[in-house]
């Protein structure tokens, strides 16, 4: 299912720090932001899922990157 689709499209408000860091994540969330999203972390595998209109919608990231 891809990411960047029409379907997979949702707006949530949050409130976030912005930090001057140099680090290979572009975004770090908070236990807030990730109960508003129903989102759950995976970090052995380094995958992110949350709900969506079309199944789960998984996150995967770059074990080299990270």
């Amino acid at each position: 299912m891809p990411f960047g689709t029409s379907n997979m499209f949702r707006i949530e408000y949050i409130t976030f720090l912005v930090t001057d860091l140099d680090t290979t994540y572009h975004t770090i969330l908070g236990r807030s932001a990730l109960t508003k999203f129903m989102a759950i972390l995976h970090y052995s595998y380094l995958v992110l899922k949350m709900p969506a209109p079309g199944g789960v919608l998984s996150l995967q990231a770059n074990l080299t990157v990270a």
